[in-house]
């Protein structure tokens, strides 16, 4: 699929970063070893859709270090159109080291500031969203600032123009223990979606 196909342009949002697969997975003092792999929900989604022959785009910020230029590469690779993307000095590429078993996996991120983090409201008015067929939601950017205030002006532009949201809540309590803030946050963007990619 060549990012000049005819079919309908989806872009996902949000986060990219790199898995580090701990192995043996169980305990820290077990980990014999960190295997990388590209992650984050909207970075994914962005690849099956390529995959399976649609016209896919992925917009949020990577760093300018050697697992963005990864990031960059795999992406490219598979047909992502990265026209959306934003290059961004002094900040890392969120690494998310994951242990534990596949029903119970644990997530600890590092990146001081961890890149995809940094999406802010000017780069989605620069991004074309009005223009997109569909449009795919992380929640790990409504953490934060500038991340957070970026989501709800996609959530804007997608809602006046009518174009059809899929939202990735992963309300994790690790990441939000205040269960109120965790509705408050992502209830705009429940209400709002065509469809929600619901796990634990």
């Amino acid at each position: 699929m060549s990012v000049g196909s005819s079919a309908p342009l989806i872009i996902s949002a949000g986060e990219a970063l790199i898995d580090l697969l701990a192995s043996p997975t169980d305990n820290w003092w077990e980990i014999e070893s960190f295997v990388p792999r590209i992650g984050g929900a909207p970075a994914n989604a962005s690849v099956a859709i390529s995959r399976l022959g649609g016209q896919a785009g992925f917009l949020g910020c990577l760093a300018d270090d050697p697992p963005g230029d990864w990031i960059r590469q795999r992406l490219s690779g598979e047909g992502v159109d990265l026209s959306k993307c934003v290059a961004v000095q002094n900040a890392q590429t969120r690494l998310a080291v994951v242990t534990g078993s596949v029903e119970q996996r644990d997530f600890v991120f590092y990146g001081s500031p961890p890149a995809d983090s940094l999406l802010a409201p000017e780069h989605v008015d620069n991004a074309g969203i009005e223009e997109a067929s569909a449009v795919i939601i992380g929640s790990l950017l409504l953490l934060s600032e500038p991340g957070r205030s970026a989501l709800m002006r996609i959530l804007e532009i997608a809602t006046q123009k009518g174009t059809p949201l899929t939202f990735d809540p992963n309300p994790r309590r690790k990441y939000w223990p205040d269960p109120e803030i965790a509705r408050q946050s992502m209830l705009p963007f429940i209400r709002s979606a065509s469809i929600l990619k619901l796990g634990v």
